[in-house]
């Protein structure tokens, strides 16, 4: 078994974790609770699933980025919902219950617009059909099913899901730091070939996503926060999944890993930011 498959294998195995994990603690009421936000919940999906993606798209035609470095960003500005958001949006002393909601919902809907975005938007070596199907069908195992596996056992024994979520939240954040442990160690030196000008591409995406998320979740402050940190923090696990299972450019593993850093600093230093001026 080479690298690759290891890497492949890991990267989905975090994801079912993750996914069973949000499914152990996620009711239908609390989609139910997003949805009666008609307003910010229209705009939420018009942020993370359109206006982020299709920024990213139009910044990598418009500086010709090479394409393995376009399909690196374009992996992760297509995967919304990222797990941490939760965390710092408690840690902001924003809308904690809108970020646990639009953290679950939002990757239910990325299963239909992530492989869309991807295949569709980005300058491929393969055809947009196969790869959309390719990766539809990683999302549906990886994220639908374990969700729904998480949902079904939380409606049925809500006692035994109680206990579970914990230890499987740690698990899946433990695989995670040892598979971005591992592709840094494996493809570092692809990591130190990021030029300056990839960089300023992710860091420009991350302030919009940021300035867009906080207009989303206006005029409640808290909201604005919230819907803020959301719109940063992508969904970082996704993203390496994909990378692992439809691309073997290192280059790709290289750019994701880049941009995943900075969409866990950012909104990390944003949340600690809002903190100190609401302890103000």
């Amino acid at each position: 078994m080479n690298v690759a498959t290891i890497q492949a294998i890991a990267s989905a195995l975090m994801v079912v974790v993750m996914m069973l994990a949000a499914g152990f603690k996620l009711e239908l009421g609390h989609l139910r609770a997003v949805t009666q936000h008609r307003s910010l919940l229209f705009k939420s999906i018009a942020v993370n699933l359109l206006a982020i993606p299709l920024a990213a798209w139009a910044t990598i035609v418009l500086l010709d980025l090479p394409s393995a470095v376009g399909v690196g960003i374009l992996l992760v500005a297509a995967a919304p919902g990222g797990a941490t958001a939760a965390l710092y949006a408690n840690q902001a002393r924003s809308d904690l219950p809108q970020a646990v909601a639009m953290t679950l919902l939002l990757p239910a809907i990325g299963l239909v617009t992530t492989p869309a975005t991807v295949a569709l938007a980005a300058d491929l070596d393969v055809p947009a059909g196969p790869l959309a199907l390719k990766i539809a069908a990683a999302l549906l195992f990886t994220q639908l099913t374990p969700l729904a596996i998480g949902m079904l056992l939380r409606s049925k024994r809500p006692e035994l899901a109680a206990k579970l979520a914990g230890p499987t939240t740690m698990l899946a954040n433990l695989l995670l730091a040892a598979i971005t442990l591992l592709l840094l160690v494996l493809k570092g030196t692809a990591l130190l070939e990021i030029e300056a000008l990839t960089w300023a591409t992710m860091l420009g995406l991350s302030a919009l996503a940021i300035g867009l998320g906080y207009w989303a979740g206006r005029p409640e402050q808290a909201s604005a926060r919230s819907a803020s940190i959301v719109a940063v923090t992508r969904n970082v696990a996704v993203a390496i999944l994909l990378a692992s299972t439809a691309f073997s450019d290192p280059v790709v593993d290289a750019t994701v890993l880049s941009y995943a850093l900075l969409v866990v600093l950012l909104p990390l230093g944003l949340s600690l930011f809002w903190k100190r001026s609401a302890g103000a």
